[in-house]
């Protein structure tokens, strides 16, 4: 094999890897620990805006990149699917679009913490 179609091979592989990379949104890190009455935690949710289903992978990691748990499915327009963390660890998510780019997905993180017929929560977009 010469240098030329070396070359041209490398260029296609890297244009492939970049192509792939724009699909995916992550949020920023959040931390629903030190909650000492009332329960907690952490979810990554995700909502299909395009008129035709897309499949997601949904995944979570610790602040170490440990992946805690994932996702992958089907969503149809309009509809949303969410995937549950842990409790009292700092988390992440990373939503990859599969069969779509990332325009067509809207994603957050939410942290929430209730007691007894109260709640709070806070959510942050992803990107």
């Amino acid at each position: 094999m010469n240098i030329k179609k070396i070359t041209t091979m490398i260029i296609f592989l890297a244009l492939s890897i970049q192509a792939e990379a724009k699909d995916i949104l992550y949020t920023p890190p959040l931390s629903p620990y030190g909650v000492t009455d009332g329960e907690d935690g952490f979810y990554c949710q995700a909502l299909n805006i395009n008129k035709a289903p897309r499949r997601v992978i949904i995944e979570i990691f610790n602040s170490s990149g440990e992946q805690i748990s994932s996702k992958n499915e089907f969503v149809n327009p309009n509809t949303t699917t969410f995937l549950l963390g842990k409790d009292r660890i700092t988390q992440f998510c990373k939503i990859t679009v599969v069969n779509g780019v990332k325009a067509d997905i809207r994603a957050s993180a939410s942290i929430f913490k209730t007691t007894g017929d109260t709640g709070d929560s806070v959510s942050i977009a992803a990107q």
